[in-house]
């Protein structure tokens, strides 16, 4: 079965960068290294010997919001997809779309539900922007 992984300890998560209290990165981890669930999701390691998401990152807050950053470096330089799944128990969907809208980004086409190519079932919705 490639359902959530199960854990045996309670894991502590400091608020830090790379890991945060609803722990996702952690469930991630542990269901990604399932050996079934590589298998069904055609990925072989090659250079480590397990899957992790974790940075070990530790910086200090410099700015309240980085959305001037954005704007100002990344758009005009950089495609970028964000990827939100419907469950997320940090960061839902909605406030990823309220955090896109807030960057007033024109809109190419509009949100749309999305289809895998030759399937009518709708695996999620999609919206592009330009600028």
């Amino acid at each position: 079965s490639l359902g959530a992984p199960l854990r045996d300890e309670q894991a502590e998560y400091p608020n830090t960068a790379g890991e945060y209290a609803c722990g996702q990165e952690m469930a991630s981890d542990t269901w990604l290294n399932r050996r079934e669930v590589q298998a069904a999701i055609h990925v072989t390691l090659h250079w480590k010997p397990e899957f992790s998401f974790h940075a070990k990152l530790s910086y200090n807050f410099t700015a309240f919001s980085l959305l001037d950053a954005y704007v100002e470096k990344l758009l005009p330089n950089y495609r970028i997809l964000q990827f939100s799944g419907d469950a997320d128990p940090c960061v839902p969907h909605v406030g990823t779309k309220r955090w896109i809208d807030s960057l007033n980004l024109p809109v190419a086409q509009p949100w749309r539900p999305w289809v895998a190519e030759g399937s009518s079932l709708v695996a999620g919705y999609t919206e592009v922007y330009s600028g």
